[in-house]
C-alpha cells in the first residue's frame, strides 16, 4: 500500500512505520530524527521504504543537542519524518504547533514536506481501518512483519557499514 511499484519496495509492505532515535549514525552528524542524509536520502531513497516514519522524542536531549524545540521539529519534517512525537511537557507541543504552521506559512517547500508526511499518515489509518476490517492478525502475519523488520534493519546496517 505504501510503497510505488517499483520491486524493491515492496518488501516492506507490511511495515507500517519506523521510528528514529536520537543517535547520529552511518557518520552523519545530526541524530537520525533531524537527519535528511539518514531517513531521506538513505531510509527513504536507498533503501525504498516510503512507510511512516516516528522521531523520537523532540524532548530528549540526544534530538535537542542545544537547539530548541521548534528547531528539533521544523528538522525533524525537513529530514522526512511524519509523526513528531512531544511526550512529556504540554506547552511544548503547542510550541511545536506553533513553529510548523509559522513556517508553514512562510515557506512553500516546508508546507509540501508538511503536507507529504500528513498524506502518508491519512494514508497509514485509511489502509490499517481496511486491514482490521478485512483480516484478523494471524501468526503468520505477525512471523511476515518481523521478517520484515528485521531484513529492512539489516539493510540498514549494511549501508550503513559501507558508509
Amino acid at each position: 500500500f505504501f510503497f510505488s511499484s517499483r520491486r524493491r519496495h515492496t518488501r516492506f509492505r507490511n511495515v507500517t512505520g519506523v521510528q528514529t532515535c536520537a543517535l547520529p549514525i552511518c557518520g552523519a552528524e545530526r541524530p537520525a530524527s533531524i537527519s535528511p542524509e539518514i531517513v531521506s536520502s538513505l531510509l527513504r531513497d536507498q533503501l525504498g521504504y516510503q512507510g511512516l516514519v516516528l522521531c523520537d522524542d523532540l524532548e530528549m536531549g540526544g534530538v535537542l543537542g542545544g537547539r530548541s524545540i521548534e528547531d528539533a521539529a521544523l528538522g525533524a519534517i525537513l529530514a522526512g519524518c511524519d509523526v513528531l512525537l512531544v511526550c512529556r511537557h504540554a506547552e511544548n507541543v503547542n510550541r511545536v504547533h506553533k513553529a510548523l504552521v509559522k513556517e508553514a506559512e512562510a515557506s512553500v517547500p516546508f508546507r509540501a514536506k508538511l503536507q507529504a508526511a500528513a498524506d502518508r499518515v491519512t494514508a497509514m489509518k485509511r489502509h490499517r481501518a481496511i486491514a482490521v476490517q478485512d483480516k484478523a492478525i494471524s501468526a503468520t502475519s505477525i512471523a511476515q512483519l518481523k521478517q520484515e523488520v528485521a531484513t529492512l534493519r539489516e539493510l540498514l546496517q549494511a549501508k550503513c557499514a559501507r558508509g
